[in-house]
């Protein structure tokens, strides 16, 4: 048996490439918070709220519970060591080389009483009632405001029915019959209902971006009234998207309320929003590789896949092979990285890399050829900020 070669052509796809560079990314470790049952989490890093972020970097973390239940008590771990717990400091820790659980345990509130809710909407020159009045648990003697934890939700949940019919409602708490707050009465000694009511907001929302490419969307309570605070979203999967300046029509600048950076006061007049967009460098998208095998059906390559490793004729599965030498197969090999946006061609990434490209060229050794005509190569493409590009190229059994 002739001397052992071994080149794969799956090695070729482990290299990962950021706008064809050989550079290694810096890794990004996700944040699980799906452990926090009762309450909700908001994560930020720098005031912009996030999933994840690079080892090093400090997180500030809010958990609010729902409406019922109260917060007792937090902590972080390492995900892939639920003892290695991670610091926390005024609801702060640093992200760790690995991704994080966060967890919280809550106690359920004892319950006696209820309230009601009950929101309007004006049309046609009368207020409607939105859906049916809400009846809410609660402790006799809590006094109910429209910022009691859950209540905010509850109208936020109103407002949110109503952008079917127009997406400019919002809050007013001047318009006569509303009741915003009061106290919750033992059972038998009376019923509080809240009511509220919205009507359009008439304000005039400009946004400006160095690109056609934003969105930027209001999550939380509008209300007509210069001290609502409602937090921004400004995302695109794909980009980075910065609030440059955020004024009224006197040119007055708001600034964001701490502690999370795109929370803001918001008055009830015409606003103006400049953005500025860029689309990260670190995207994902995929050159997926299809292999012939003996009866001549295209296979996407995995570690079962044959290839011939000595002239003689033997074949043997790439992950076989390549425990030969003392590597792994990993399922992620045919994942690159680039600019968003950005248009790639699968054999200029090969070309462009002197190690590739041989690889590419001596594919006869290895069994099999590059097939050029074959339709269902997809060589070239847009990435995709979804991380949905994939890029196809197919090869033909040379030794059938």
């Amino acid at each position: 048996m002739k001397k052992f070669i071994f080149v794969l052509l799956v090695i070729m796809f482990s290299f990962t490439v950021a706008s064809c560079t050989k550079k290694e990314p810096k890794l990004k470790y996700f944040i699980d918070t799906s452990r926090v049952l009762y309450g909700k989490v908001t994560l930020t890093i720098n005031g912009e709220e996030v999933l994840g972020g690079y080892e090093g970097e400090v997180v500030t973390f809010e958990i609010i519970p729902i409406f019922g239940y109260s917060l007792n008590s937090f902590s972080a771990y390492l995900t892939s060591n639920p003892s290695a717990l991670i610091s926390i400091s005024n609801m702060k820790f640093t992200i760790p080389k690995g991704e994080v659980t966060l967890v919280a345990n809550f106690e359920k509130i004892v319950v006696d009483s209820y309230f009601k809710i009950s929101s309007y909407y004006f049309y046609d020159e009368a207020y409607i009632q939105i859906g049916e009045t809400s009846n809410v648990p609660a402790l006799s003697g809590t006094n109910i405001t429209p910022s009691t934890v859950g209540i905010t939700d509850i109208l936020i949940g109103y407002q949110n029915q109503l952008t079917i019919i127009n997406s400019s409602y919002i809050l007013d708490l001047n318009v006569p019959g509303t009741v915003s707050s009061g106290m919750v009465l033992p059972q038998g000694q009376g019923e509080l209902e809240l009511k509220f009511y919205f009507v359009l907001d008439t304000r005039k929302i400009t946004v400006k971006s160095n690109t056609e490419n934003y969105f930027i969307q209001f999550v939380g309570l509008l209300q007509k009234d210069k001290n609502t605070l409602t937090r921004i979203n400004s995302s695109l999967p794909g980009y980075s998207i910065k609030i440059n300046s955020f004024k009224n029509s006197k040119n007055e600048e708001f600034k964001p309320n701490e502690p999370f950076a795109y929370v803001y006061s918001l008055p009830y007049e015409d606003i103006y929003i400049d953005l500025f967009i860029t689309p990260n460098t670190n995207t994902p998208f995929r050159i997926n590789v299809f292999l012939e095998n003996a009866i001549g059906q295209y296979e996407l390559v995995s570690k079962y896949t044959l290839i011939l490793i000595t002239d003689d004729g033997l074949w043997q599965p790439i992950s076989v092979a390549m425990d030969a030498r003392g590597l792994k197969y990993d399922d992620n090999m045919t994942l690159f990285r680039g600019t968003t946006d950005a248009y790639v061609n699968a054999l200029n990434i090969i070309n462009q890399d002197p190690t590739l490209r041989d690889i590419f060229q001596d594919m006869q050794k290895y069994g099999f050829e590059f097939d050029e005509n074959n339709p269902n190569n997809v060589k070239e493409g847009t990435i995709s900020g979804l991380g949905d590009l994939v890029l196809a190229l197919y090869f033909n059994r040379y030794h059938k």
